[in-house]
């Protein structure tokens, strides 16, 4: 997993546990959740530059030799790295929902590698339906078959767990803490519910099963989990091959006020990865006021390096959207999604997101307004 923040020093030593508790009581008093490791041995330590311990190395580099930081000045040093990626930096547990299938093995591994670079946990969840007899008074066989139908589907599930874990060190992810939950009941609303009891920061699932691409843009099952999903849900297509860089994330947006803290966090999700962020809008009415709320919504971002506003002219929204994804090698489009807007509804027909939903390979993040 990846951390950012490491203490070298020798176990034990007074002064390297001093700089430890100074640099978790700095990122307490922030309200910062990072891991803090801290190195002892011998042959990790000659990796690093530095001449005298203890020493404290953020974000890959050596902040500090022998002399202990105090807390006020990690603190400072910590809002000064740390804070505007915040809200990426805090995702701790990623919701994971699979079926076994071989979609879901190639999305749990974008999952794997996803939650190694922000370092979080994983929750996989594996929801399963009974047939429904409530009422119905079964002669003893049919009962027998009702039950044998619950203890084969948690075999089955026994015997799947362990290939997810074998999965994680084949790709050199044995580090990213896997947890597992098996839940019966309607798939969409189960989702939902372990999400919020577990406090997941984000969901990331696969295009194929009960929960593919298609049913998470169209009708019930989008008014269902993104617009009323706890947290952001990134979705990834079966085509989607993750390296483990990200250089290139798109943002749909309207140029609103209401859309700059979304992008804000896409931003520190690109800070993470070292991408730029293009902020793209599909003007389809061809109406000036357009540019001119980009450029009001631009001079609020005139800090940002790594970011782009484009305002594309469109009689033909799937062409255009699959056009710049392309032509920008875009690798992962952000969303935001409006409760009771259908803001999914309004920008994909039917149609149209049936022909995406076949042929998009890159992967959605749709952020609901609420809970950025």
């Amino acid at each position: 997993m990846t951390v950012a923040i490491q203490v070298l020093g020798v176990e034990g030593y007074n002064k390297t546990d001093l700089l430890r508790s100074n640099v978790e009581t700095a990122l307490s008093n922030l309200n910062l959740a990072l891991t803090v490791e801290e190195v002892n041995e011998v042959n990790r330590l000659m990796t690093y530059d530095i001449s005298s311990i203890p020493a404290l190395v953020v974000e890959g580099k050596v902040i500090s030799q022998k002399q202990i930081p105090k807390v006020s000045e990690l603190e400072i040093l910590f809002k000064t790295i740390f804070q505007k990626n915040k809200n990426v930096r805090t995702m701790k547990t990623i919701l994971f929902p699979t079926d076994f299938s071989k979609a879901a093995e190639k999305s749990f591994i974008y999952a794997l590698k996803f939650a190694n670079k922000i370092g979080a946990s994983i929750t996989t969840l594996h929801v399963y339906k009974l047939p429904d007899i409530k009422g119905v008074n079964l002669p003893k066989t049919l009962m027998k078959i009702y039950e044998s139908i619950d203890l084969e589907t948690f075999e089955n599930y026994k015997s799947n767990v362990p290939q997810l874990h074998e999965i994680a060190k084949e790709n050199n992810l044995g580090s990213v803490p896997i947890y597992h939950i098996m839940e019966e009941g309607e798939t969409i609303p189960t989702i939902q519910t372990v999400a919020t009891k577990n406090k997941a920061d984000m969901i990331i699932m696969g295009t194929k099963g009960a929960t593919g691409l298609k049913e998470i843009f169209i009708g019930s099952v989008a008014a269902s989990l993104l617009e009323k999903a706890p947290c952001p849900v990134l979705v990834v297509p079966e085509k989607a091959v993750f390296d483990g860089k990200i250089d290139n994330i798109a943002m749909t947006t309207s140029f609103k006020k209401e859309e700059e803290e979304a992008l804000r966090t896409v931003l520190a999700l690109a800070g993470l990865f070292q991408a730029e962020v293009h902020c793209v809008n599909i003007d389809l009415a061809h109406v000036e006021p357009v540019l001119k709320r980009m450029e009001v919504f631009k001079s609020g971002f005139k800090d940002e390096k790594n970011i782009h506003f484009e305002v594309l002219d469109s009689i033909d929204l799937e062409e255009t959207i699959n056009n710049f994804l392309h032509e920008k090698k875009i690798d992962l489009l952000a969303m935001l999604t409006h409760r009771r807007k259908r803001f999914l509804e309004k920008l994909f027909s039917y149609s149209l997101t049936k022909k995406m939903a076949n042929h998009l390979d890159t992967p959605v993040l749709a952020m609901p307004t609420d809970t950025i």
